[in-house]
């Protein structure tokens, strides 16, 4: 139960952060402030990263890398350039990271 809570937790969290990016660009009046909630909502998903390798086999893989993807999709590496952090983009290279060095080449099944 823990690891699918997990999954359903990073899968909200990897949404909420895409939808805040745009949200960003959008409203520049409350830069700061979204800025602050992006920032926090990192550095979740890195506390549950930690979490990751005791229960790796029971996690919905496939959800979170289709988020990963997704964001990706969303915000190219080259978008990021420009930016005063890229500290998303490297959040989410360190969950496909743990989740290849955790899976091995079975990752390219999920």
């Amino acid at each position: 139960m823990l690891s699918y809570n997990f999954a359903v937790r990073f899968v909200n969290l990897c949404f909420f952060v895409r939808k805040m990016d745009k949200y960003h660009e959008t409203f520049h009046m409350v830069f700061a402030l979204l800025t602050h909630v992006v920032f926090l909502f990192v550095q979740c998903i890195w506390k549950m990263i930690k979490m990751v390798p005791e229960i790796i086999n029971d996690l919905a893989v496939d959800k979170i890398l289709l988020e990963t993807h997704l964001f990706l999709r969303n915000f190219p590496t080259s978008t990021w350039k420009n930016r005063s952090s890229d500290l998303p983009l490297r959040t989410i290279k360190t969950v496909i990271h743990t989740l290849a060095m955790l899976k091995g080449a079975k990752v390219k099944n999920e």
